[in-house]
């Protein structure tokens, strides 16, 4: 069997294979209904710092936006799998924070601005690709939806923690998150607000924060 890393992340850079035959193809080789393919998820999350030396910003972004955005492939739903374990759901859940912490943190920019305040196309692509998928990885993941408590928690502490590195990028997108769950989320709304309230850091992010605390985020 082909390396199962190899076929997620090894794609030319700038082309959306997503949509194509490539994403039949990892289907047929990862099943998506198979527990055995957790682990593969798990792997991912656990070898970023391997990846990145193996591949682009692009390729490692968007392999994870393809395991974890639901509108390009159902990765995403094993973790409502009850043939595995739940414990072992929240961990891996929680293994999130390195995708922002390592690799985010190193290839998101906020070269043209806040992404929530951009009105026209990043001029380079790539990096433009990058910095959408740090910012609407919650929007685009459903695992805070799946009806289950301890993994939207797992969630909830992935974007608290992503408010305390060191990159915009990754703030503003945690911030995002935050946002969509603060309507129903008591304690999304208040790690928003707590944000805002320091009152340390870029006008745009306080600004965002303060509406991400009450809900009001697009």
């Amino acid at each position: 069997m082909p390396d199962p890393l190899r076929l997620i992340f090894d794609h030319p850079e700038g082309e959306h294979w997503y949509w194509d035959a490539t994403a039949r193809e990892i289907e047929a080789a990862i099943p998506h209904d198979d527990p055995r393919t957790f682990e593969v998820i798990i792997s991912a999350l656990d070898n970023i710092p391997v990846l990145m030396k193996q591949y682009s910003g692009w390729q490692i972004a968007t392999g994870f936006e393809f395991l974890f955005n639901n509108a390009l492939s159902l990765y995403p739903f094993l973790f409502a799998d009850e043939r595995i374990a739940e414990s072992d759901r929240v961990l891996t859940a929680g293994k999130l924070f390195g995708l922002f912490n390592i690799l985010f943190r190193t290839t998101a920019t906020w070269t043209t601005g806040p992404a929530h305040l951009q009105k026209v196309s990043p001029a380079d692509p790539v990096q433009g690709y990058i910095n959408m998928v740090c910012y609407m990885f919650w929007d685009n993941c459903p695992l805070t939806e799946l009806g289950i408590p301890a993994i939207r928690a797992a969630c909830i502490d992935v974007m608290e923690r992503c408010l305390a590195v060191p990159n915009n990028a990754v703030i503003e997108g945690a911030l995002h998150g935050l946002g969509h769950l603060s309507p129903s989320d008591r304690r999304a709304s208040e790690i928003a607000a707590s944000y805002a309230n320091r009152r340390a850091g870029p006008a745009e992010l306080l600004i965002y924060a303060r509406a991400a605390s009450a809900g009001h985020v697009q």
